[in-house]
């Protein structure tokens, strides 16, 4: 499996701004950390045909009818990035980007923080375009809508030890909650990931300015 790399980075400056209070936000509290992925995809494709990486712009793309990603696997298709296993499974991480979906896009989650682990795993954030244009955390109600083909915010949490979890959505708090789990090895993905996509459908997205944050 080919393997591709991001790691994030710090910017700072200086001016007449850097004496004023910081506004809380999302990140307040948090420190950037390096991160990388492998991708997820058909297996019986190669990643180009399901996945681009230009400049810091992912884009991923999967149809209805694909393969899974194992050969003899069950699970549904997708094309996804999964980055490596938190470091540090006992505080709140936090996954940071801009995502964009196209307005052919239903029925996918287009991002999971996620545990494999046998038992107390499962995905404490599971965000799922349902409705052509809405976003919603894994069955709940939608909290955007209209959004198909413009480029938006997520900022989207989980701390183990506690089970908080969390999301935004342009800055603004849209979910927020405790996640009862007793596992470790969390981390996240991104990408297309099928909820029953129709089998001549495809759904399309875009990353960019991922970041991986830890309190």
């Amino acid at each position: 499996m080919k393997r591709f790399c991001k790691w994030a980075g710090f910017v700072g400056g200086l001016g007449f701004a850097a004496i004023l209070p910081a506004l809380a936000g999302p990140t307040t509290g948090f420190h950037l950390i390096p991160d990388s992925y492998s991708v997820q995809k058909p297996y019986n494709l190669q990643v180009s045909d399901r996945f681009t990486a230009v400049n810091g712009l992912y884009t991923c793309w999967v149809y209805g009818n694909d393969q899974p990603f194992k050969e003899g696997n069950t699970t549904a298709p997708r094309t996804e990035m999964r980055w490596e296993t938190w470091p540090q499974q006992t505080r709140e991480n936090m996954f940071e980007c801009d995502a964009m979906f196209d307005s052919g896009t239903t029925h996918t989650c287009i991002h999971q923080i996620k545990s494999d682990a046998s038992t107390g795993g499962g995905e404490a954030n599971y965000i799922q375009v349902n409705q052509a244009g809405t976003l919603r955390n894994s069955v709940g109600a939608n909290f955007a809508s209209g959004i198909a083909n413009t480029w938006f915010h997520i900022n989207s949490s989980f701390d183990p030890a506690t089970g908080l979890h969390r999301i935004w959505f342009n800055g603004s708090l849209k979910v927020s909650g405790t996640y009862a789990n007793t596992a470790r090895d969390w981390y996240f993905k991104n990408g297309t990931y099928s909820n029953g996509i129709a089998t001549t459908a495809r759904s399309w997205a875009q990353f960019k300015n991922v970041k991986h944050w830890v309190k």
